[in-house]
């Protein structure tokens, strides 16, 4: 940990943990569906500790003891692939989940 000397603060959304103006995620974030959460209450803050010199990796602080290691996804990975198809799902999910909204309220 001792490479990850500076503090900062990353924000969870709905296309992934956005900090420096760069896209992360890791295996906890999409097991505990994290962009889900995202998408239906909007993003939130999250305290990271990072390498100045190297981004590729961030430590997302979930707790005193509690550290997870996000990874950057490349514009590669994430044009086209698996990641993209996870997003338009997760739209749709937002367009149904409006639609049922408005359903019950009639």
């Amino acid at each position: 940990m001792e490479d990850y000397k500076h503090k900062g603060t990353a924000r969870i959304t709905s296309r992934g943990i956005v900090f420096m103006n760069l896209y992360y995620s890791c295996g906890r974030a999409i097991r505990e569906q994290w962009y889900e959460t995202a998408a239906f209450n909007g993003s939130r803050a999250v305290e990271v500790r990072f390498n100045s010199v190297d981004l590729t990796t961030i430590l997302i602080m979930l707790g005193k003891e509690e550290v997870e290691l996000a990874t950057v996804l490349t514009r590669k990975e994430t044009s086209g692939s698996k990641l993209e198809k996870y997003f338009e799902s997760i739209q749709k999910l937002k367009v149904l989940r409006n639609q049922i909204r408005k359903e019950q309220s009639h």
